[in-house]
């Protein structure tokens, strides 16, 4: 993190990885799927039961993040927080 008033984006990398996700959240999590789909290759799963996995883990949760779903308004509500603790730091500083 940061020092205050350095100017710098603190924010986490989780965050950072949100603003990914809410703006192409079936591809981001396509890709979270397949990874997690080749670790379930070492323990020998079949490709194909792979595959199903990650389009269905990517097509739920797209689904989710849909305006007004669960994800979208937790993303929204963390947003929120983000611009008023940069607000309020620029209050103090100025």
């Amino acid at each position: 993190m940061s020092e205050p008033g350095s100017g710098r984006d603190d924010r986490s990398n989780l965050e950072k990885l949100d603003d990914l996700q809410a703006a192409r959240p079936f591809t981001y999590n396509l890709v979270v799927g397949l990874l997690i789909g080749l670790l379930l290759l070492v323990f020998s799963f079949h490709p194909i039961l792979v595959l199903l996995y990650a389009l269905s883990y990517a097509s739920v949760r797209w689904y989710l993040w849909q305006e007004g779903r669960i994800l979208h308004r937790q993303y929204e509500a963390r947003a929120v927080r983000w611009a008023e603790k940069q607000a309020e730091r620029r209050r103090q500083r100025g």
